[in-house]
Order: structure tokens, then sequence, then C-alpha cells
């Protein structure tokens, strides 16, 4: 029984790829014929063998259960808009005197028959099928000389045809300077490849331009980039590759390096992610006091942040939601207590990397303190907390509101209290990493309206940051100025009167300004908000004089905070 080569309607043989058997009991010849009185209760069934191969290899199973011999059983498949490129179905001893037991009229289309097929038989035909878009594999059988007495219980059978694509996807790490080399080039940036779904691939894995060097066996030149053969990945396998960049020299231009990975053969279902830029710059044009905590994201940032002020460990980490501030305004001073970082999560699910976070800073039996109830952190993301072995304590009122105010009694005894606009972040980041740094809570309002919530606490404010607060807590001493920068500017200038250091952060976005906060607390430094593009002009009027401040950390890579911030 071999593949028959597919050349059109009526030809001999069609075949292809695959090979398989058709398993035939008591066919051909020696089956005694049935009466069309008895009939033969014919069936087929579709079953997938290898949906990771290209083509893809299905199995047709035809049955005869009785009672009698079924004479010219025939089979007609339908692959849609699909192509049938192969089958093993060969005409069976006793078949056809033209050797013929297939016909194709069209590329998605078969039919096949046989003399006879005994009762309690079966025939088992593979096919293969090059599938490029989801679509419907449908079988039906009949049988032509003999009568079937139920024609339509199982004479049809259906299966569904997805194409085979791999998503693979590409992260980058910031550029890393050797420590064995003074201002050195080439800097290293570290590069994870992972398998998100789909069927296992190898890869290639591009990077540019040339000068940019991989540390991967298996690289070559081509034209202007170099081009990588990567080993087989998994769905779920990841593989680190390091990439070695000059560093510009001062008044140079800085390198734009591009990573971008693709699966061999297969398409990628989502190719956003297939492709990192990294910009290295002249690290002379940077002075060595200001700093930048980034990541590929947002969650990455807050990761850095966290090894960056806990490299040793800490005793608890405070996890917020990384895509609303509603809950995490008031977290800074509860990091602060606790002795952790600000972390981030997805609301539905512990991201990979926060996890790996979690269990380098916190020994077993550590405590993770979760902002906000579960439509801000899911009880999934809650139980994979425990599962990695730590406690889990959650601090969450009936609205954000309320969550302030549980987090102020969480903290216990308070140096005192700011309020803050709590239905946009600004003025609240900026309040609750003032607040960390001196000792104190925030309390949230909504807008200029004091909140119930929050209203018990209002008489012994000290501090309403921002122009709504003040208008909703008139007695306490207004903190405020006519854009976030403005604000940020006017709490740094009466809460830190002496500062050495500021943490930067982009006004446009709250998740980098949110983990920053433990890092200014730490540094006794003022939270500072502005553009991404450049430095708001307050900001610079305000730290131009100040020349004992030596050093600057700047929260978020270049699309938060621009070189030109830096």
């Amino acid at each position: 029984m071999g593949w028959c080569e597919v050349l059109g309607f009526g030809v001999r043989g069609l075949g292809v790829l695959l090979a398989a058997a058709v398993l035939a009991a008591g066919l051909g010849a020696a089956s005694p014929s049935a009466s069309a009185s008895e009939g033969a209760d014919i069936g087929v069934e579709l079953a997938v063998v290898d949906d990771f191969a290209d083509p893809q290899v299905l199995a047709v199973t035809i049955r005869n259960h009785g009672p009698g011999e079924a004479t010219y059983p025939t089979l007609h498949l339908d692959a849609g808009a699909q192509a049938l490129v192969g089958h093993d179905a060969d005409p069976l001893p006793g078949s056809r005197d033209d050797g013929v037991g297939c016909d194709q009229p069209a590329p998605g289309r078969l039919g096949c028959s046989w003399d006879a097929l005994a009762a309690g038989s079966s025939i088992r035909v593979e096919v293969a099928v090059e599938v490029v878009d989801d679509d419907r594999l449908t079988a039906s059988v009949e049988s032509a000389g003999t009568p079937d007495p139920n024609p339509t219980a199982n004479n049809d059978d259906g299966l569904l045809l997805h194409p085979a694509v791999a998503d693979l996807r590409a992260v980058a790490d910031p550029p890393v300077l050797d420590p064995d080399h003074d201002e050195a080039r080439p800097v290293r940036i570290p590069v994870v490849l992972t398998h998100g779904g789909g069927r296992p691939s190898a890869g290639t894995l591009t990077v540019a331009p040339t000068e940019v060097v991989p540390d991967l066996d298996g690289c070559e030149v081509v034209a202007d980039r170099w081009e990588c053969a990567l080993q087989e990945l998994a769905p779920g396998d990841s593989q680190a590759v390091d990439v070695a960049s000059p560093l510009p020299e001062p008044g140079e231009d800085p390198v734009e390096v591009t990573v971008t990975v693709a699966p061999v053969a297969l398409p990628d279902p989502e190719t956003a992610d297939n492709v990192v830029v990294v910009v290295v710059h002249a690290r002379a044009a940077t002075p060595a006091d200001i700093r930048r905590h980034q990541g590929a994201e947002r969650i990455r940032t807050a990761i850095a942040v966290s090894r960056a002020t806990h490299p040793e460990g800490a005793p608890a980490a405070v996890l917020a939601r990384a895509d609303e501030f509603a809950d995490a305004l008031a977290g800074a001073p509860l990091a602060v207590r606790v002795g952790g970082p600000i972390l981030l999560t997805a609301t539905e699910q512990l991201p990979d990397a926060t996890a790996e976070e979690l269990q380098r800073l916190l020994g077993p039996g550590g405590t993770v303190h979760l902002l906000g109830g579960a439509a801000a952190i899911s009880g999934g993301v809650e139980d994979a907390v425990r599962a990695l072995g730590l406690r889990v304590q959650r601090h969450a009122g009936a609205n954000r509101y309320a969550t302030s105010a549980t987090i102020l009694q969480s903290l216990g005894s308070v140096a005192e209290v700011a309020f803050a606009d709590g239905d946009t972040f600004p003025d609240a980041v900026v309040a609750s990493a003032a607040m960390a740094a001196r000792g104190g809570a925030v309390l949230l309002t909504a807008g200029s309206r004091l909140p119930e919530e929050t209203a018990a606490h209002a008489a012994g404010a000290e501090w309403a940051i921002g122009r709504s607060a003040a208008r909703a807590v008139p007695g306490a001493a207004e903190l405020a100025g006519t854009t976030p920068a403005e604000t940020a500017v006017v709490v740094a200038e009466e809460l830190f009167p002496s500062p050495t250091a500021v943490v930067v952060a982009t006004s446009a976005a709250f998740p980098d300004a949110l983990a920053g906060g433990p890092l200014g607390a730490r540094l006794d430094a003022p939270l500072l908000l502005t553009d991404p593009d450049r430095l708001s002009p307050v900001v610079v009027g305000w730290l131009e004089p100040r020349t004992a401040i030596g050093e600057a950390h700047l929260l978020g890579g270049l699309g938060a905070l621009s070189a030109t911030v830096e």
C-alpha cells in the first residue's frame, strides 16, 4: 500500500509524504457477499494523527457495523479551502481492474471506493492536509451496492483544522557595563527569547547593526545584520542570549540595537512582540550620578527598582495592579513600613517575572501585601503568591478611598497625614512618595469632594496635595501647583528642605512613579514629575540652584523619560 501522487481527477495513485497503514479485516474476495436485504451499517470517524506536522496528518476510519457485507463502500472527504495533498488509500485486493481507488476532483476534495467491506471490518486511511487557515475537514460514507439500515447515525463526521503556528517573543533588559572595564566598550545587552504558544519550532535570531555581536553559535553576517539559527523551542521554553554593543564616545550618536526573533517555516500569530529595540548612549555623556532604573515595560521597571533598593532581599513586598492606579496610590508608605518594594501584577495572573522577583526578595514565609480587593488583584493571583510559599495580607476596602483608609489603619501610628485626589494619579503618587519618606500616610479625595470613607481623618490632616484635595480638605495646608510637575516641585520645596537626590518619573503614566515611591523614601528624596520628552521648565528651575543634589534616579526606559530628559 504505497502513497499515491496527486496528479488530478481520475489519476492513478495520489500521494505524498506520509506512511501509514490501511487496515482491513476480512476484505476482498474471501468475504462472501451479503444479500441486499441484509444491509450494511457503514460509519466513518475522523481523528488527528499528527497536527504538529506540516502538512498535518489525519486518520479516517470506515467501519461496517453489519449485519451484512457492504459492496462498493465509498468515502468522500472535503477539506474546504485547504489542500488535501496526500493519502495512503491504495486499492485493496479485489478493487477495480484499472487500479484506481481514489479520485481528486479538486485540491480540497477526495473520493475513494472499494469493492467490498465485510461485516465487522474496517478500513483506515491517513490523509495529509496542508492547512493555511482555520477550516473544517468533513467525511461521509455510503455503500453504493448495499442498503444502509441506519444512514443518518454515523455516516458523517467532521474535524476542525487549524494552521501550524509558533509564537516566539523577544525581551531585552537595559545595557549592562562590564564592571571589569572602566567606561568600557562593549556593553552587554541581555535578551530573553520565549515561545509563547503554538507548536515547537526552531527560530531565527536577527541582530542589527553588524557591530552589535550576538554571543551565540551559528551566526553569520547577512547584509547589514547578524542572522543566527536557534535550536527548537517548545511552548513555554525560553533561551537567554547576550549581545555586545559598542559604547559610543561622548558626542557620538547612540547605537540603536534591533533584535528580532522569528520561527522557522511556521507563521507567528503575534508579531508585535518579536522585535525589541535598545538604545545605547555614550556613558561619558551620562554622569555617574544619574541612574536609570528601567525594564522592557512597567512590570520590569518595578522589578529594576526593587533590585536596586533591595539587592539582598527584603522581609516583605507590596503588590499592586499594573493597569489601574485606584487601589495602589496609597501604597508607598505601606511598602516603606514593611521594608519592601512595590511590585506590579496583572489582575488575573501573576507575571512570571514578578513571581521570580518575589522569590528572590523573600525567604520562605515572607509576606506579600496586596493592594485592593479581588477586582483589582484576583484570588487566582493570591493563590499563585501562596503557591510560592509566601504569606498574603490583603488591604482592601469597598472602593479606592476605603482602601486608602484601610492602609492607614494597617500602618497604625503615623507622623502625619496628607490628602490627595484619588480620581487622578499625579498628585497622589507625589503625596504617597513624600509621606513614605516622612513616616506619614495618604488618604484619597474624590476630586474636590471629601468621601465618607476618609472624612473622619480630615480634621487631623497636615497636608492637602494638589488643588482638588485643597478644596476637599480646606483645613489642611495646601501644597499645589497648576500642573503635575509644578505640584511635585511645591511638595519638594516644602517637605524636602535639603535633598541630596531626586527621583524623576513621567507625568503621563502612574506605574513608574508608584514603584519609585519607596526608592525616594530610602534616599530621603522628593519625587519629581516631568513631560516624557523634555525636562519640565519648572523642574529645571527648581533643580538649577540646588547644587547639593548629587544624584538623580530616572524611572523607566526612553519611552517614559527620553534621552533629552536624561
